[in-house]
């Protein structure tokens, strides 16, 4: 589930670079005439490169991703870790897509958690790495936002939390406050 998940986040991030040019490429060579077939023809030229390139760039970090993801420690166990955004959370540690890679981590690593509330409303919650990354948290709510940053909180007592406080018993499973238990990493 976790190569596939991350494989298809990848394929959503370069869907309309693949499929514009591919529509553009289309119409532009039914909609060819004979007045200016070589500026058409140009045109239809640099799309395709441009969908050429597009395509080498999708293969290469699908392969990248694939290989990072052979490095991960029991990969089976995010199975059933509790998802946010493009970060997998378990009870001892977390993997997370960002920027092309795929980074594993510890709650250790993390220095810094700030809250925002998005244009849409919803509350964001930005995790400082100690590698410099700073990775995005989807919340669906500010009281999700205010578990998970409890969550995070237990996990490691030195985070500074900024603009949320944490709510609730700071457990994994009480992030998405469900009813049936998130199975523990063994």
């Amino acid at each position: 589930m976790l190569k596939k998940y991350i494989q298809s986040f990848m394929a959503v991030k370069y869907m309309p670079m693949m499929i514009i040019p591919t529509i553009v490429i289309l119409i532009m060579t039914f909609v060819r005439n004979s007045e200016n077939a070589g500026l058409i023809t140009m045109a239809v030229g640099a799309m395709a490169i441009f969908l050429f390139v597009t395509m080498i760039f999708y293969y290469r970090e699908k392969f990248l991703i694939s290989k990072q993801l052979k490095t991960v420690k029991n990969p089976l166990d995010y199975d059933n870790a509790v998802l946010l955004g493009q970060t997998f959370l378990l009870d001892r540690r977390f993997l997370t897509y960002y920027r092309g890679n795929v980074i594993e981590g510890v709650y250790a690593d993390i220095s810094k958690v700030r809250a925002e509330v998005n244009a849409k409303g919803k509350t964001e919650l930005f995790v400082k790495l100690g590698k410099g990354a700073e990775i995005k948290l989807p919340c669906a709510s500010a009281p999700q936002a205010g578990r998970t940053a409890a969550f995070l909180q237990r996990k490691n007592d030195k985070i500074e939390l900024v603009n949320v406080e944490p709510v609730g018993k700071g457990t994994l499973n009480a992030i998405y406050n469900a009813a049936e238990p998130v199975k523990e990493e063994k």
